[in-house]
């Protein structure tokens, strides 16, 4: 077996983050090619929404967590999740609007960065993921 390049932990969280964003790019624009932008939107829409359960569980069993105490702590385990799955690609700030209310104010997504570079004949579709949280 070949000595292996080192890597440090920060590079490789790095590189996991970017092949997931673009396997998901990829996957969206497949999906587009072989069944149309609207089509494409909604099947996005119903694997983000399934897939957002997996992501919460998982990050829920990594904290020892069984759910969030409260919305405070529920925008704390997303704002978690965005650092860990996204890092620096994503920037929110999340605000507690009502006691049972909040909203998520989004600078910088590299979804949406990347549906624009695609030039799609809508860019809002990245954003399925927000809309859904």
């Amino acid at each position: 077996m070949p000595d292996l390049y080192p890597l440090s932990d920060e590079v490789k969280a790095n590189m996991l983050r970017k092949l997931a964003l673009f396997w998901d790019g990829q996957w969206f624009l497949k999906t587009v090619d072989e069944f149309g932008l609207e089509a494409a939107v909604r099947l996005n829409a119903r694997v983000r929404t399934a897939f957002g359960r997996i992501e919460m569980r998982t990050l829920l069993r990594a904290l020892g967590k069984r759910r969030a105490d409260d919305l405070a702590d529920a925008i704390r385990l997303i704002a978690t999740y965005g650092e860990v799955l996204m890092g620096g690609v994503l920037r929110a700030d999340f605000q507690m609007t009502a006691p049972t209310q909040a909203e998520a104010l989004i600078h910088r997504c590299a979804a949406y960065a990347g549906a624009k570079l695609a030039r799609l004949e809508r860019v809002d579709q990245a954003c399925v993921a927000c809309e859904t949280l």
